[in-house]
């Protein structure tokens, strides 16, 4: 057995080595709930604070809540210099303009390590750049830097390897480099918006993918897309006031984007090189406002557009063709504004412009055909023609034969013919024609079933005075709702005068036969209409190419029964042509192809 003192030194040691292991353990317990604080957050406004912080808040790390740095006195954060992380949002300025005057930079925030929400730098009016953020790798949420004038450089971001969500870069002036952001591989969103100084995409470099929308906007400086060439993946891109960029290089890596893609109002875009390996679009895309681009040469692989496109108000196109691929777009196809544009030339195969769609040829004050369009069979929408100064025919629509909408045809000052819209035989809504000051016949509507049409208007056509085609006439006789016919030439001045001239073709009616066969047809050199007469008249057969332009006519005085007529048409090139035949007062008319 061991001695009394010693058992009892034993006892006091044991005893003292519980006190230290308590001591020890309260000591960590507080350190951890020590390092952590303000679960509210705070905001500070004046220096003193920040000078006091460490006083105030001993052994705070980790701030819980938010950070709001924004004080007319404020000229150095080394007081904050024990923060490591701050789980709210640091916002070092404010959405007001001209704060923090004395704030040239974030030194003081060195050992800052993790914002778990936003990034927020804010109309800083005298922050120069970002130094102090060296140590910072983490962003929870967004990256937002806004309106700080006389920031020039945000390379101290360089350690940041994760933001959660969006950058957001706008409006500063003097910012000329994106160099800082060169960790970041993946994103959300970018809007790199109103940085007139940024001449290129430096530090966008390792971006490989955009799983939301690209903002490029009014970036005056911007010359260069290159640095883009890692990205591979792309929810919807735009492109937008960049006056000095040329073209789009640096977009070769894109296949395909998700969503929308806009390039609009970069008046120095000279091509749109950087898109030809892209092959579908999953929603919009528009071409707006782009003043020196003459063509669309860049888009050939595109093989889809999900939900419409756009050609709008670019100044020095002269065609469209470049949609080589394209065989399916859903929505609308408008083509609007653009004064230089000679040619629409071919837009792929599509054979249909989808439910819901409309097709829209406006104000393209050089356009004289619609040549270009022949695939197309179907549009899901309305058919609007206007304000196309030269257009003097509508050929290139001869296969189209239905519209599910309203077919709106006014303010062409040159259209003289409609016969390329032969083929329509119903649409779903009215037809409006008018201010189309040459046109003198709606021949080409003769085919339309009357009960697909709501409503007729027919104004303002000045030497329009034929208008007894087969599908007004059957519409007058019943028709479904209002009709307006005004202020053209006699003959088609009036819901009466046309009544009386469909009536005057019904009485007088000397038939052409619904026998009335072409054979062969298509045909190489010739062809042979036959048809069947009830009493003899004058026949006149009457050949127009797809241009509208006649190109032969035939007058015969032919006898009542069974006739046949050839027509020759060797010399003539290959392709659609329309004739109409006119026996009394009685019309027919068709299409008929010429093949070599």
């Amino acid at each position: 057995m061991l001695p009394n003192n010693i058992i009892l030194n034993l006892q006091v040691k044991q005893n003292m080595m519980k006190k230290l292991t308590t001591l020890i353990l309260a000591t960590l317990i507080y350190a951890t709930a020590s390092s952590q604080c303000l679960p509210d957050g705070i905001t500070f406004t004046t220096q003193a604070q920040i000078d006091s912080f460490q006083t105030d808040y001993p052994g705070c790390t980790e701030i819980i809540g938010d950070v709001i740095i924004d004080g007319d006195d404020i000229s150095s954060l080394i007081g904050l210099n024990v923060l490591s992380t701050i789980n709210g949002n640091l916002i070092v300025g404010s959405w007001s303009s001209n704060v923090n005057p004395l704030l040239a930079n974030l030194n003081g925030l060195d050992n800052l390590v993790v914002i778990n929400e936003d990034l927020k730098i804010l109309h800083c009016q005298s922050l120069t750049d970002l130094g102090g953020l060296e140590s910072l790798s983490s962003i929870g949420n967004d990256l937002i830097i806004r309106s700080n004038f006389f920031l020039n450089e945000i390379s101290s971001l360089s350690n940041i390897t994760t933001i959660g969500n969006d950058i957001f870069i706008y409006n500063n002036i003097s910012l000329d480099s994106l160099v800082g952001l060169d960790g970041i591989t993946r994103i959300n969103d970018i809007t790199i918006d109103l940085n007139d100084a940024i001449t290129d995409l430096d530090g966008l470099q390792n971006i490989d993918s955009i799983f939301g929308f690209f903002s490029l906007q009014v970036n005056e400086s911007l010359t260069s897309l290159q640095a883009l060439s890692s990205l591979n993946y792309i929810m919807s891109l735009s492109i937008s006031t960049n006056n000095n960029l040329v073209d789009l290089s640096g977009l070769e890596g894109l296949t395909k984007i998700d969503g929308y893609l806009s390039v609009k109002q970069n008046s120095g875009l000279l091509s749109l090189t950087g898109l030809e390996n892209i092959d579908s679009i999953g929603k919009h895309l528009t071409i707006q406002k782009n003043n020196s681009l003459p063509n669309i040469t860049g888009l050939e692989n595109i093989g889809i557009i999900s939900e419409g496109l756009t050609i709008n108000s670019n100044n020095a196109l002269t065609t469209i063709s470049g949609l080589d691929s394209l065989s399916i777009l859903g929505g609308t196809l408008t083509i609007q504004n653009n004064p230089s544009l000679q040619s629409i030339g071919q837009i792929g195969s599509i054979t249909e412009i989808e439910i819901g769609g409309y097709l829209i040829i406006e104000w393209n004050t050089s356009l004289e055909d619609m040549s270009g369009l022949e695939n197309i069979t179907t549009i899901g929408a309305s058919l609007a023609i206007s304000y196309n100064d030269n257009l003097q025919s509508i050929a290139g629509l001869e296969n189209l034969d239905s519209i599910t909408g309203s077919l709106i045809i006014r303010w062409n000052n040159k259209l003289n013919d409609l016969s390329a819209l032969l083929n329509i035989t119903s649409i779903d809504g009215l037809i409006n024609i008018r201010d189309n000051f040459v046109l003198t016949s709606l021949y080409g509507l003769d085919n339309i079933e009357y009960e697909s049409i709501s409503k007729l208007n027919i104004i303002n056509n000045p030497n329009l005075s034929t208008c007894e085609v087969q599908s007004v006439c059957d519409y007058l006789s019943s028709p479904n709702s209002t009709v307006e016919i005004s202020s053209n030439a006699s003959g088609c001045n009036s819901q009466d005068e046309v009544e009386y001239a469909c009536e005057t073709v019904s009485v007088n009616e000397v038939s052409i036969s619904n026998q009335l066969s072409i054979y062969p047809n298509p045909f190489t050199t010739s062809t042979s209409f036959e048809y069947t007469l009830q009493q003899p008249s004058t026949v006149r057969i009457s050949i127009f190419n797809y241009l509208g332009e006649q190109v032969e006519e035939i007058r015969k005085e032919q006898p009542s029964g069974k006739q046949q007529v050839v027509w020759n048409a060797e010399g003539l090139s290959p392709g659609v042509y329309f004739y109409r035949i006119v026996a009394g007062d009685r019309v027919a008319s068709g299409k008929m192809i010429i093949n070599k």
